[in-house]
């Protein structure tokens, strides 16, 4: 039987995160930086290593956003290569396809790192909510081999920090709900 060849794609699902607010474009893409990805919502947000990704030539994402439509087709090749103006996508049966990066607005830029800073020693709080709509989001686009996702609780009205253990370069929030009048407060 022939082997199977190993895909140069995009493997994780960061597409997921994304919005879909057209009065916030940037938040409709995956945006490349210093060796990772970012994709949210304003809802959650996560952040990925490149090396999750198999795509040739990594590097040539850095700083370059991604629509995510584009992002999920790129997903459905089997060979993925970044270049300085886009993503050239082919399949073994000569399909091919080029994806252009999206231009940002120039005067958009979004902090995706404020909310995914651990902190230590904090107090308990007794409830918490979140959209279980928008954390079935994150746990689609999170590498979990194992299957088990970590959530580190912060604090009353701050971004609740999401991992996976043994996946170290890797990191996503989700906001939580404020949880009046019902069963909890």
């Amino acid at each position: 039987m022939a082997e199977k060849k190993q895909k140069q794609t995009f493997f994780t699902r960061l597409h997921e995160c994304c919005g879909d607010d057209e009065l916030r474009p940037l938040m409709q893409c995956v945006k490349f930086e210093n060796g990772y990805a970012y994709a949210g919502n304003g809802m959650v947000a996560i952040k990925q290593t490149l090396a999750l990704c198999g795509v040739i030539n990594p590097e040539n994402l850095d700083g370059k956003y991604l629509h995510k439509d584009s992002y999920k087709a790129i997903m459905s090749f089997e060979i993925a290569e970044a270049n300085t103006d886009g993503v050239e996508c082919w399949n073994e049966n000569g399909q091919r396809v080029f994806f252009a990066y999206t231009e940002p607005p120039k005067d958009g830029n979004i902090d995706w790192e404020s909310g995914m800073k651990k902190k230590k020693g904090l107090t308990g709080v007794t409830f918490i909510g979140f959209n279980p709509e928008q954390f079935a989001k994150l746990a689609k686009a999170l590498y979990a081999p194992g299957g088990n996702i970590r959530v580190q609780f912060t604090g009353i009205d701050t971004a609740m920090l999401v991992d996976v253990v043994g996946v170290d370069e890797q990191e996503a929030i989700i906001m939580p709900y404020i949880l009046n009048n019902t069963l909890f407060g």
